[in-house]
C-alpha cells in the first residue's frame, strides 16, 4: 500500500489562512486558526489536526459561526472576565479568553475568564493550554461539559500537557492510567484551581492561567515535574515534552501526511474558490 502523500506544514498554514479568508475570516484570524489545526499535527494528533479544516469551512458555509465575531467582553475585573461567545469560532474564542487570562494573570498572579455560548463539538483545547503554559503559567482548560485541558511548565522548555478529548491519540504505546507518581503534575494543577473545577457548564469553558511565581519559584516546580516524569512513558491523554519534541521534528522533516478522505474536501474548496493548492513533498 503507498504512503500518502505528505505536505509542507508552512504550505498548509498558507492554504488554511488563503480559505479561511474567502470564508469571511480577517487573514491574521485565520492565519490563527491555521495555526491551532497544525499545532495538533506537530503532536501527532492528526485527528484533530488540518484535517479538520474542511469542516470548519462546512460549518462556515452552513452558518453554523459567524467570521467576523471575536466574542465580548462582559463582567470583569482584576482577576476574572466573562467572555460572550456571541456566535464566534470556538478555538479562536478560547484563544482570545487565554490571552485575557494570560495578562490577568502577569497583573495578579491569576486570571480566570468564563467563555459562555461555546457549542459542545468545541473539540480539544490542548493548545490553548499549552500557550498558556510557554507563559509560564500553569493553564487549564475546563469544558465545555466533562471536557479537560491541563498544561504545565517543564524544564525542557516545551509543556507537559494533558488533554481528555485526546485520550491516546498523541501518547506513545504505554496507555495504561498513571501511577501516583504520573499523577503528580496533574495534581500540581488540580490543587492550585480547585475552587474553579466544576464552574463549566454544557455551553462554558473556564480558562484558567495562573502564574508559577505566585506560589513557587519556577526552579523548585521544574525539579517537582522532571521528578514526576522520570522513566515514565506517556498514558492515554498526556503530551510529555521528548513526545512534542519527537513528533514537531519529525513533521517539519517529513511534512504532514494527508489521506485522500482529507485531501478531496481540501481540493474541492481550492479548486471552487481559485486557490492553488500546494504540490506535496517530492
Amino acid at each position: 500500500m503507498s504512503e500518502s502523500p505528505r505536505y509542507r506544514p508552512d504550505d498548509l498554514r498558507r492554504l488554511a489562512t488563503e480559505l479561511l479568508s474567502r470564508a469571511g475570516l480577517a487573514r491574521e484570524r485565520a492565519s490563527a486558526l491555521g495555526r491551532l489545526l497544525l499545532w495538533y499535527d506537530a503532536v501527532g494528533a492528526h485527528d484533530f489536526g488540518i484535517v479538520g479544516l474542511g469542516d470548519w469551512l462546512a460549518r462556515l458555509e452552513r452558518g453554523d459561526f459567524d467570521p467576523k465575531q471575536p466574542g465580548r467582553v462582559g463582567p470583569e475585573h482584576a482577576s476574572t472576565a466573562v467572555l460572550e461567545a456571541a456566535g464566534g469560532l470556538p478555538p479562536l474564542l478560547l484563544a482570545r479568553a487565554a490571552e485575557i487570562a494570560g495578562q490577568k494573570a502577569r497583573d495578579t498572579g491569576v486570571g480566570v475568564v468564563r467563555v459562555t455560548g461555546v457549542p459542545p463539538s468545541a473539540g480539544p483545547a490542548a493548545a490553548i493550554a499549552a500557550e498558556l503554559a510557554i507563559g509560564p503559567f500553569l493553564g487549564l482548560v475546563l469544558g465545555p461539559g466533562s471536557a479537560q485541558s491541563a498544561a504545565i511548565p517543564a524544564p525542557e522548555g516545551v509543556p507537559l500537557i494533558f488533554d481528555s478529548i485526546l485520550g491516546d491519540a498523541a501518547g506513545d504505546d504505554d496507555t495504561s492510567p498513571p501511577t501516583a507518581a504520573g499523577d503528580e503534575p496533574m495534581r500540581m494543577v488540580v490543587d492550585r484551581v480547585a475552587p474553579w473545577l466544576l464552574l463549566s457548564g454544557d455551553h462554558e469553558v473556564v480558562v484558567v492561567a495562573l502564574a508559577v511565581a505566585a506560589f513557587e519559584s519556577l526552579g523548585s516546580f521544574h525539579r517537582r515535574v522532571a521528578e514526576a516524569l522520570e522513566g515514565r512513558s506517556a498514558p492515554a491523554g498526556w503530551i510529555f515534552p521528548e513526545t512534542w519534541e519527537r513528533h514537531r521534528s519529525e513533521t517539519q522533516r517529513r511534512g504532514i501526511a494527508l489521506a485522500d478522505s482529507a485531501i478531496g474536501p481540501l481540493r474541492d474548496h481550492s479548486a471552487r474558490l481559485g486557490i492553488p493548492f500546494p504540490d506535496p513533498i517530492a
